[in-house]
């Protein structure tokens, strides 16, 4: 009995030893874990923030691969740029102007598009020029001889190939920003402007509205019957369509093009303006044609109906509708309650988190299509913001800082939309599903 407490003392300290060594560990765990997910996190947020940089910066910017855009405004005498540090930022000198021009000088045409171009940006640039070089009467003199031949043609009729003179307005438009520097926001308003930006994304509101309404009409009915109806073979269509789930976009593809160009079946055609006649002021008109001869090719049918259908949807309204309880659709049928009533008045609401997740996640892959509206659309009539990205490259390259500004306006929508549904949208995905 005398060693009873050292033993109990013993056992104590081997407890505490254990207690503190499982602290130690379990803290050491947190903070590897903490550690792999911030590192994780910034990861992926840095595509995210070179987007929104570049969209900030100028092209000379860009191609120098600066992560920090410059703080740039409008000052009484041009603009002026500001470095992160507070200084004035050293801008591309007007000096350099001079070889491009000589670039050009061989080519009386292309020299007088070019000097136009630099003109019409900047009024004034060549007397800056040519103040520029007040000292070397050599170049001075050059500059008044390309002002004077350039003042001689008619550059709305000069001789150069279309391509040609975009990229030469391109250039004069690179070089002065380049020199004094732009506005931040320039950016937007610019991509906004030149790609036809206006157009292409009222083209995605309506071609994404549309589709988000039409799934919503044909998966809210299919994943009800799934769930409470029983009929011949429910669960083996029910299988067949989760079966498909497994076939890849890529294989349905060349099927879906081929269905709508008209070389499978006959398709029906509603030719109308009544969605955007107010935006452009036309007369609405209707039209209506069912024959061997229709297309949806640059239609809206083909970028909205083979999308309103989804079998992910369908599983996934149908794993909520299952968690209704039976009782109240007894309920419901013994006072006349059809199952369309009591889809529309008790059910729907009851799965609203599920239909908002639905809605969501069409809002994000019909707003991001890409591949299939580029198969379907030859023209701008409903070319979505996605695939106007290509606007910002032609021959002479790809203006990176208004591609990266065209994507921020395109992302900025759904970001907006998942924070006003972020709660819904969790919930929605966390209850749905857990049982079948």
């Amino acid at each position: 009995m005398a060693d009873t407490p050292l033993t109990n003392n013993t056992l104590a300290q081997q407890t505490a030893y254990a207690e503190g060594r499982e602290r130690r560990n379990r803290w050491l765990t947190h903070l590897l874990l903490h550690s792999i997910l911030i590192f994780a996190s910034f990861v992926a947020l840095i595509p995210f923030y070179w987007m929104l940089a570049t969209s900030g910066m100028t092209l000379g910017e860009v191609i120098n691969r600066r992560w920090i855009p410059a703080l740039q405004w409008q000052e009484d005498f041009g603009i002026v740029g500001v470095s992160a540090e507070g200084g004035l930022r050293e801008s591309r000198p007007l000096g350099n102007l001079v070889e491009p021009l000589r670039n050009y000088d061989r080519n009386s045409n292309e020299l007088a598009v070019f000097v136009t171009a630099l003109e019409l940006q900047h009024p004034g640039i060549m007397a800056e020029l040519r103040a520029y070089y007040s000292t070397n009467p050599n170049i001075t003199a050059q500059v008044d001889e390309w002002v004077s031949r350039t003042a001689a043609i008619d550059v709305a009729s000069v001789p150069v190939r279309e391509g040609r003179q975009a990229d030469i307005r391109a250039q004069a438009a690179r070089f002065i920003r380049d020199v004094y520097g732009i506005p931040v926001h320039i950016n937007y308003l610019q991509a906004w402007d030149e790609a036809k930006f206006g157009k292409y994304f009222l083209n995605s509101v309506i071609i994404t509205a549309l589709t988000i309404v039409g799934l919503l009409a044909t998966s809210i009915p299919a994943g009800y019957a799934f769930a409470k109806i029983r009929f011949f073979g429910r669960n083996f269509i029910f299988a067949v369509l989760l079966a498909t789930l497994m076939i890849p976009e890529s294989v349905t593809m060349i099927p879906n093009l081929l269905v709508v160009k008209g070389q499978v079946f006959n398709l029906p055609l509603l030719e109308t303006n009544w969605l955007w006649f107010w935006w452009t002021g036309a007369t609405p008109y209707f039209s209506f044609a069912w024959n061997a001869d229709v297309s949806w090719i640059d239609h809206l049918e083909a970028l909205t109906i083979p999308f309103m259908a989804d079998a992910f949807a369908i599983f996934l309204l149908r794993q909520f509708f299952v968690k209704v309880p039976d009782e109240l659709w007894e309920a419901a049928k013994i006072d006349g309650c059809s199952h369309l009533r009591f889809l529309w008045q008790v059910a729907v609401p009851i799965a609203r988190p599920a239909i908002v997740t639905v809605a969501l996640l069409t809002f994000i892959s019909s707003w991001n299509a890409f591949l299939w509206p580029l198969l379907v659309t030859n023209d701008d009539t409903w070319l979505p913001l996605m695939v106007g990205l290509y606007s910002f490259t032609s021959e002479a390259g790809t203006d990176l800082h208004l591609l990266m500004a065209a994507a921020a306006i395109t992302v900025l929508p759904m970001i907006v939309l998942y924070f006003f549904t972020q709660k819904t949208f969790t919930e929605g995905i966390a209850t749905s599903g857990l049982k079948g």
